[in-house]
């Protein structure tokens, strides 16, 4: 959280992909630590399911912890990738369409698979061995 409010406040009028790139990887993070916290409650009481138990809450949370989780190590990937780019051709900074048009592909593409379970009828249910859906 505190990374995030760095990153979004600091030099607001300066803009650039790997400040941008950050941003995104602090979101994404941010919501996965969130998502981790009916985790947490589970397994606070006695691997209890709590709010897992309601079916629309466990297929939410099953898609977006997948989801965010993939998407967060694709950023870092990407991120990498503009840094090494950046390290071989100085001078020829990278334009941001390079990065946001796989970036946009790969989350179209996440949001289809992470759908596509649900498409035949299949539902997530809890699983007291893992404390989540």
């Amino acid at each position: 959280l505190l990374s995030l409010v760095y990153f979004l406040c600091r030099n607001r009028n300066r803009s650039t992909l790997s400040r941008t790139l950050f941003n995104f990887i602090n979101g994404t993070d941010l919501l996965i630590c969130i998502l981790a916290l009916p985790v947490a409650i589970s397994a606070l009481s006695d691997g209890r399911p709590q709010v897992f138990s309601l079916p629309l809450f466990c297929d939410t949370w099953v898609f977006l912890w997948y989801t965010l989780c993939r998407f967060s190590l694709f950023l870092i990937a990407v991120l990498s990738i503009a840094r090494t780019h950046s390290l071989v051709r100085p001078l020829c900074p990278p334009e941001k369409h390079w990065v946001t048009i796989p970036v946009v592909s790969y989350l179209g593409l996440l949001l289809v698979q992470e759908t596509f379970p649900y498409w035949y009828g299949n539902t997530a249910h809890y699983e007291p061995n893992f404390l989540s859906c």
